[in-house]
């Protein structure tokens, strides 16, 4: 139960140190703008007996991009990617990482020496690794 309080403890204080930038204040300021010029076009829409369907669509319109100005876009983390290449012998089977160069593809002979046996390498797989970044990176 304590491991609970904890947790939100911890996203509390996130949320506490969580910088707050003029681009935000700006964008919740005409949310709200946007939102109370809806609500009053959608509120004069129904004056009178009919419903005036030009303001009635416009104070939709409005909200939506309400909406859209409102929702918080999370920040890109940039992640460092390394890439290599995976060699096997074609004799004995002994493996090797590489990094990898541009033209590397599965099942490509390489023409490096194996160190156990004669034989040559060829790359066996290809992939990305994400690194681990120490400490905290800003992004701009």
């Amino acid at each position: 139960m304590t491991g609970m309080i904890d947790e939100e403890e911890e996203d509390v204080d996130k949320l506490l140190k969580r910088k707050i930038s003029w681009k935000g204040v700006l964008k919740a300021i005409l949310g709200f703008i946007l939102i109370g010029g809806s609500v009053f076009l959608i509120q004069i829409s129904q004056r009178g007996e009919e419903i005036n369907t030009t303001y009635f669509m416009l104070g939709i319109v409005l909200m939506c991009m309400a909406s859209t100005v409102m929702v918080p876009v999370p920040r890109k983390k940039k992640e460092i990617r390394h890439t290599v290449s995976i060699l096997e012998c074609e004799k004995c089977g002994s493996k090797r990482v590489h990094d990898y160069t541009d033209g590397d593809f599965v099942y490509k002979s390489t023409g490096i020496p194996c160190i156990n046996c004669d034989g040559q390498y060829k790359i066996l797989r290809v992939f990305s690794l994400k690194l681990k970044t120490k400490g905290k990176s800003k992004s701009k």
